[in-house]
């Protein structure tokens, strides 16, 4: 029973020791207001990390959640914030705003 319980504990160790290290890559998320895109930067490698995520025009500024799910863009010309979900690389909403918002916090 020992052994059993022994192998079942093993187990689930290793896999949350490899579950946090696929979740816990570090990553910078970068406006580019001259394509109207952010790029997904790999910090421990300083590598790009797939294309380049359309955004609204004139992007300028990045806020990224404190549990790190989603990234806030603030589209100056295009009045709106797109949300990134960061899992993905996606945009999964884009937020009407007032008139050119400049940064997120």
């Amino acid at each position: 029973m020992f052994n059993r319980l022994a192998c079942v504990l093993s187990v689930l160790i290793v896999f949350l020791i490899f579950t946090a290290s696929v979740f816990a890559q570090p990553f910078a998320y970068v406006a580019n207001n001259g394509s109207n895109n952010v790029s997904v930067i790999d910090t421990a490698t300083n590598m790009v990390v797939g294309l380049p995520i359309p955004v609204g025009s004139l992007p300028n500024d990045v806020a990224i959640t404190p549990d790190g799910a989603r990234a806030y863009v603030a589209n100056f010309n295009s009045n709106n914030v797109s949300v990134i979900s960061t899992r993905t690389n996606m945009v999964i909403a884009t937020i009407p705003v007032g008139d050119e918002p400049f940064a997120v916090a």
